[in-house]
């Protein structure tokens, strides 16, 4: 079976990153996916798609091809079944010559979600030397009232640290430091919870940092982060910069089930389409939840190392 679309591919150079893996003369080619779980396809949001496109049973052939074909040294994949992962990616996948590992969201009653994370490498050019899987539920854990039920949230990470093997790369020998780690995330999908999403990036980060304290090895932040270049998510991932409309948007409504639309929600909808504003009044809540935010925010720039964005460097090279 064809590609329905063949993806043209760039080569992007990311700055520090680039420079070590010419130093250790390993190239690695990595892909992130999100393959689209069969439990959340609802047909009414693909409306543009065929009936026989959104078929799990002819995705599936296409999915796997696209992955082996593209040359993927690490897949990491978003919206992987649960149900499917032992069944169908881990022996098709190991067929190709990987080897992988699986994280499933943790549901509220804390069994097994619906899909997951899966991250698959070559098993003839990697060792797996440290894992780590992150359930970020236990933010709630150490927060409390509405804060914890605003993090209370199945969205999970895994993060494996890799080391290649010489004959893989056709290499005499690799120095011991020469090393991936690889984070592999699905971060909450609500855009009106940024704040939530900041606050499991900064979790992320802060695992990737330990895993590697005592490799050195590079490091990858790959996933669904369900956030855009101008989205607080994506500035505080790579740039830390922070303007008051940022932490505003970090400022989460509360009635997002209901059918109502409190001020917050309407004022967080005009910051996000660009228009200016300025609150007419400010409760006691949301003046803490705003100083929460800068703090949040500051914490980062001390604890967390800043990401280099495959976007920005995209976008340098097509106008």
């Amino acid at each position: 079976m064809d590609f329905p679309v063949r993806r043209t591919l760039l080569n992007v150079v990311s700055n520090g990153f680039d420079e070590l893996l010419r130093e250790s003369y390993v190239r690695i080619k990595i892909m992130t996916y999100n393959t689209l779980a069969t439990s959340l396809l609802r047909r009414k949001s693909y409306a543009y798609a065929s009936d026989q496109s959104l078929k799990w049973k002819s995705r599936r052939v296409i999915l796997v091809k696209e992955i082996v074909e593209s040359g993927a040294d690490i897949a990491c994949l978003q919206e992987c079944d649960t149900a499917l992962f032992d069944s169908f990616w881990q022996p098709q996948m190991k067929a190709k010559g990987y080897s992988g590992v699986f994280k499933a969201f943790t549901a509220a009653d804390h069994a097994l979600g619906h899909h997951g994370v899966a991250t698959f490498y070559r098993a003839d050019r990697f060792v797996e030397v440290g894992r780590r899987t992150i359930d970020f539920r236990d933010l709630a854990a150490e927060a409390h009232g509405v804060e914890a039920e605003e993090l209370d949230r199945p969205n999970a990470a895994l993060i494996l640290a890799l080391r290649p093997l010489a004959a893989g790369f056709w290499a005499e020998s690799l120095d011991d430091t020469c090393g991936i780690v690889v984070a592999n995330s699905h971060l909450f999908w609500n855009w009106k919870y940024e704040w939530v999403r900041v606050k499991q990036a900064k979790r992320l980060l802060e695992e990737i940092v330990d895993i590697n304290r005592d490799l050195g090895f590079a490091a990858v932040f790959c996933g669904d982060i369900n956030a855009t270049p101008e989205t607080p998510t994506y500035k505080f991932l790579t740039t830390r910069a922070a303007s008051e409309r940022d932490l505003l948007q970090m400022l989460t409504p509360r009635d997002h089930r209901s059918d109502t639309i409190s001020d917050l929600n309407a004022q967080i909808a005009e910051s996000l389409s660009g228009l200016h504003w300025e609150p007419k009044s400010e409760t006691a809540e949301e003046a803490a939840r705003f100083e929460a935010a800068k703090q949040l925010w500051e914490e980062a720039r001390r604890t967390v190392p800043r990401c280099t964005s495959v976007y920005r460097n995209y976008r340098k090279m097509v106008p």
